[in-house]
């Protein structure tokens, strides 16, 4: 049953009740009965008039707030488990295993952009012309030593380097999120920790 079906379900429950009729069985509740008290008659009919046009959607009701989300602490536990790949992984890849994390946490999300940004500003990457005269983002020395290399890739018969993270360097940015994103939407701290924190 849907919660319409439900608000329909109940009215026809109180419309009954308001105009004297037993909703169980339609039998005619006797006169002295609490239900047949004038005053009661019609509240059961303000509160059907009110399921009426919540039905009718000319009432919205209120949703629920969101929660606030919390800052995003992650055990090392969790990161070696849940986190970190063996396989080498993009960034966008990385971004979305920390996330998940934190959405099942309600835990603040880290932002992709955001990283390859602080990893430009650190030169562990660089923007140089590709083989298709177009600028991308390429991996630094530095970057390299960390466990940042790319790959070639064909996607619709053109081919391009596609940067990737192995497990050092995967680990590396956990261990730089403070570094990275140091406050979070509320203004809390984002860290991984060796405990876990609820």
């Amino acid at each position: 049953m849907t919660e319409l079906e439900k608000i329909i379900y109940a009215k026809s429950f109180i419309d009954k009740m308001a105009e004297g009729t037993n909703p169980l069985d339609d039998s005619r509740i006797p006169d002295g009965e609490l239900l047949n008290h004038v005053r009661i008659s019609r509240c059961l009919f303000f509160v059907s008039d009110v399921l009426r046009r919540i039905g009718d959607g000319e009432i919205k009701l209120p949703s629920s707030p969101k929660r606030a989300r919390l800052p995003l602490v992650i055990t090392w536990e969790t990161v070696e488990n849940e986190i970190l790949s063996s396989a080498p992984l993009t960034i966008t890849e990385f971004t979305r295993r920390v996330n998940l994390v934190a959405d099942e946490r309600n835990m603040q999300r880290i932002n992709h952009t955001k990283i390859l940004k602080w990893l430009i500003e650190k030169r562990f990457l660089e923007y140089r012309i590709a083989d298709n005269g177009k600028r991308a983002k390429y991996p630094t020395k530095a970057g390299i030593e960390i466990g940042i290399t790319t790959i070639r890739r064909i996607r619709h018969s053109n081919e391009f380097d596609q940067v990737i993270y192995n497990t050092e360097a995967q680990s590396f940015l956990v261990d730089h999120f403070i570094s990275i994103e140091p406050t979070a939407e509320n203004g809390e701290n984002i860290t991984a920790t060796g405990s876990e924190e609820q």
